[in-house]
């Protein structure tokens, strides 16, 4: 269950990812990374762009034009590569990324995640313009089709490729950033029909010589109140690098195996589950009229989870629901998530209590690690009969 406030960092997740915002004219990441053109017509004021002639006229182009340029011409370099920082943040959540990228025309692409964004992010992907690849070393998997980037990394993509029709831009000026000459652009989206989001307001740090956003910084406001921050930019970079071809090769690992011929699997006991699962899970300790209806197992590229869904042999369940649910994951998220929960200690545990309260329900979630293992529990139950089931993982584990 989540607040308000975990749904609206769900929700600008979601945006980034469909590429609502950011500057360019394609819907692919890698074709508005770098697609090697020149621009047709670009403007003769090196104020603009670097490296033109100075005519003495210091007036900056308006944002339409250098839209138009970049959507009909392409970025002004050959191969690029880099550090991208992604960075979403409200008042006690915080979700962030960090990605060495390297680049070349023809959609080729590698990334390789430095710090994950979240647990089912691949290590790697590398795309050869034709085929794209993802691995996960811890799993020794991989996965290959067409581009789709990893969510945090392809979010902070398209932060940086197409601003919507509805988005009001305007050129503020010029900066320097990571010692490079940069236009300073700001923008404005309203959605007054939105359920969630009401305005969202950016900054673009826009490379005078290349044309390719080095920063863009995105607040988004929600009930009149900024919500969340967006960040995403270079940390490092080098325009123009001489890149070797094996690194838009990709060779698969000795042992790996292809995720599409891994089947997810369903066990009527936790026991039988045990059998097959590459981790040993602990079984809680419930009350007698609750039985496990299945244990589902679910191969990922990055993970396997096991979810147990237990049943009500009295059928008296509070809200119509699973009486309890548990999931336990073998890769539990590197990234740090926390919202309006709780952090309690169990049996010398940490764990974290989220409650939900509305006028129709009311539910607690509990989370917590142990043994390198990722355990989330809920349900129907009260959250003493949560806290129950917690404290008899713990203590097996102990």
């Amino acid at each position: 269950m989540f607040d308000k406030k975990t749904a609206l960092v769900i929700c600008v997740v979601a945006v980034l990812s469909a590429g609502c915002l950011g500057l360019g004219g394609s819907d692919d990441p890698a074709e508005n990374v770098s697609d090697g053109g020149p621009p047709e017509q670009a403007p003769d004021d090196d104020t603009v762009n670097g490296n033109g002639p100075d005519d003495g006229d210091d007036e900056l182009p308006d944002a339409e034009t250098i839209q138009t340029e970049i959507s009909e011409s392409g970025f002004e370099f050959e191969s690029f590569q880099g550090v991208l920082q992604l960075d979403i943040e409200t008042d006690d959540q915080r979700l962030s990324g960090t990605y060495d990228v390297w680049e070349r025309s023809a959609d080729e692409l590698r990334v390789e995640v430095v710090d994950r964004y979240i647990s089912t992010e691949a290590d790697l992907l590398v795309s050869d313009g034709e085929e794209t690849w993802w691995y996960s070393e811890q799993k020794n998997r991989h996965d290959q089709g067409e581009f789709g980037g990893f969510i945090g990394f392809e979010g902070g993509m398209e932060l940086f490729s197409n601003i919507g029709e509805d988005t009001n831009v305007t050129v503020e000026g010029t900066d320097v950033f990571l010692d490079r000459d940069v236009v300073v652009l700001n923008y404005t989206q309203d959605d007054e029909d939105a359920d969630i989001i009401d305005s969202i307001d950016g900054t673009i740090f826009l490379d005078q010589e290349t044309r390719y956003p080095l920063k863009i910084e995105q607040e988004t406001t929600a009930d009149g109140v900024a919500q969340t921050t967006t960040t995403a930019e270079f940390t490092e970079l080098t325009f123009n690098p001489d890149l070797e071809d094996d690194l838009f090769e990709f060779e698969i690992p000795e042992g790996s195996q292809p995720v599409a011929e891994i089947e997810d699997q369903a066990f009527d006991t936790v026991a039988a589950a045990n059998e097959q699962l590459p981790f040993n899970v602990v079984e809680p300790e419930v009350s007698a009229n609750l039985t496990v209806e299945q244990a589902q197992v679910f191969e990922r590229l990055t993970a396997t989870q096991l979810a147990i869904s237990y049943q009500n042999e009295t059928g008296d369940n509070r809200n119509g629901g699973f009486p309890l649910f548990v999931t336990v994951t073998d890769n539990p998220s590197e990234s740090e998530l926390t919202g309006e929960g709780e952090t309690s200690e169990i049996s010398g545990t940490e764990v974290t209590i989220e409650r939900t309260e509305t006028d129709t329900l009311v539910a607690t979630q509990i989370s917590f690690e142990t043994d390198g293992l990722e355990y989330i529990i809920s349900g129907d139950l009260s959250e003493e009969e949560l806290i129950e089931v917690a404290e008899s993982i713990i203590i097996q584990t102990s």
